[in-house]
């Protein structure tokens, strides 16, 4: 649901320990990220995206594209192959 909500450009909050939530994110580049359990730093972040000053997540959505993401594991295979 993260990536969805990232390449609908939507202001984003999310559990920092949400799986891969934070490398989304981007250490709050594209959107917010809060301490599970921590209701005053939801609510915070929940007023700040709902406000003027949201972050949004502007064109990340291209870094998980297909086209990227298979060039990255292209990479990653090329990487593990040249060992």
């Amino acid at each position: 649901m993260l990536l969805e909500a990232v390449a609908c450009g939507v202001p984003i909050v999310a559990s920092r320990t949400a799986g891969s939530a934070a490398e989304i994110i981007g250490d709050d580049r594209y959107g917010l990220l809060v301490d599970p359990g921590d209701a005053e730093e939801m609510a915070a972040a929940i007023l700040k995206q709902i406000g003027a000053d949201a972050v949004l997540p502007r064109d990340r959505a291209r870094d998980y594209d297909r086209k990227a993401t298979l060039a990255a594991y292209a990479n990653l295979v090329a990487g593990m192959t040249a060992r």
